[in-house]
């Protein structure tokens, strides 16, 4: 589809396919230029038994939300895949909410702010987030982003979802307390 490739991230490994939107140089806009009414969602439909299978998600189209005060839209750029989101599939009781039947998936994000309606945040700011929708956009209250300045290391910004994220400080904590 328009805007994704197939290809590999070299924050990944050797070898690791990827398939991701791009950040393109002209990314789409959610303003008069280029604005996005539709909000493309993958939704949890059934607790797997055993392997997750497609079966378990579902896909559905729903209008483009409009930012309400405090609250940012975020375009998805890197979404991460985390094995704790297994555990999330299930009906038992976690260290981490599990994912609700019905509604979007959720994980954490590399994104474009697409439109503010919080003080700290303009359009075309990249940011991460932490709950987030698997979706082409997520409303998210300001206070659950952060923001990402992509110059400040030259590293790829996949990174923030891997080694600067997460899986990366859970890693950190376990040498450092080894």
């Amino acid at each position: 589809p328009e805007g994704h490739v197939q290809g590999r991230d070299p924050g990944l490994g050797p070898g690791i396919q990827i398939r991701h939107q791009r950040a393109d140089p002209a990314p789409r806009r959610y303003d008069g230029r280029r604005q996005m009414t539709v909000n493309h969602q993958i939704i949890f439909k059934a607790r797997p038994e055993g392997w997750v299978t497609p079966d378990c998600f579902d896909t559905r189209d729903v209008p483009l939300p409009e930012p309400g005060e405090g609250e940012v839209l975020v375009r998805t750029v890197y979404m991460s895949m985390d094995p704790s989101m297994r555990g999330r599939m299930d009906a038992a009781k976690s260290y981490a909410p599990g994912w609700v039947l019905g509604e979007p998936c959720k994980t954490r994000i590399v994104g474009e702010v697409a439109a503010s309606r919080a003080p700290d945040f303009a359009e075309g700011d990249l940011v991460f987030g932490k709950v987030m929708d698997w979706a082409d956009y997520s409303l998210v209250p300001a206070k659950a982003i952060r923001r990402i300045n992509p110059d400040a290391a030259g590293l790829p910004l996949s990174y923030h979802l891997g080694a600067l994220g997460m899986p990366g400080m859970t890693a950190w904590v376990g040498l450092d307390l080894a």
